[in-house]
């Protein structure tokens, strides 16, 4: 086909039938009835409701039982510190025990003696009964008595005290230049009398054993736990046996 030059090609229309039947079926999902939307309003509305709800309780629930945990904990905490501190006391119990167990023990091993102010003290408490006389024995093999005994003597001869020979016992320990000493079982220091001096001679022995245990020595009147025999009715019997 010849065209002239003021003649236009003919314009080629393609036709497109459109169709909506797609957006009908989306919209078809929304195309409920008043009713049923009524009550899927009324059971959401439910559900926010009961969801409130939960979570007030759950708030309760927190704050109560928080509450209660604090309070359990502070118990706790306050049992520990108890247990603690009980602790503690029975470990400064023990090692109060434990150090008077040395200083008993070291006390048990240091020999008996009176410092030269000791012995001052002694004398003067027993010069009002200057002229006493007195008798001594010791325990057999042991030095420690044996030291003791000898710085006794001293003591009471210083006092004015007089010493005399024990009398009794098939076996007795003689001395050099000084009397003779009874053989006894005994600890400690024990200071006797015969009964029937016990009006005479009972308060100067009192006496000597209170001084002596003024000073630390472990000392009792009477016979008891003592075994000895002894004839000398009018001496003060002092016996001196093992540390104990």
């Amino acid at each position: 086909m010849v065209m002239k030059n003021d003649e236009r090609p003919p314009a080629l229309v393609i036709g497109v039938t459109a169709t909506s039947q797609p957006r009908a079926k989306m919209l078809s999902i929304f195309n409920i009835s008043l009713p049923t939307a009524n009550i899927i309003y009324t059971l959401s509305n439910l559900v926010l409701g009961l969801g409130a709800l939960f979570v007030l309780l759950g708030t309760i629930g927190a704050i109560f039982s928080g509450g209660i945990r604090e309070r359990f904990a502070d118990e706790r905490i306050s049992k520990n510190e108890a247990d603690t501190a009980t602790a503690n006391a029975r470990a400064a119990e023990a090692e109060q025990r434990a150090s008077e167990a040395n200083l008993e023990l070291a006390r048990m091993k240091a020999p008996r003696t009176l410092r030269p102010e000791q012995q001052q003290r002694v004398i003067a408490i027993l010069k009002p009964f200057a002229g006493t006389q007195f008798d001594i024995g010791l325990v057999e093999g042991d030095a420690e008595a044996a030291e003791f005994m000898t710085l006794c003597e001293a003591v009471l001869q210083a006092a004015g005290w007089k010493q005399t020979d024990w009398v009794g016992g098939d076996i007795v320990m003689t001395r050099a230049g000084k009397p003779t000493a009874g053989l006894v079982t005994t600890t400690n220091v024990a200071i006797a009398v015969h009964p029937e001096t016990e009006s005479t001679l009972g308060n100067a022995a009192a006496t000597l054993s209170a001084a002596l245990s003024l000073e630390g020595i472990a000392a009792r009147t009477g016979t008891s736990g003592a075994g000895f025999l002894n004839r000398n009715v009018g001496a003060v019997h002092i016996l001196v046996g093992r540390k104990t």
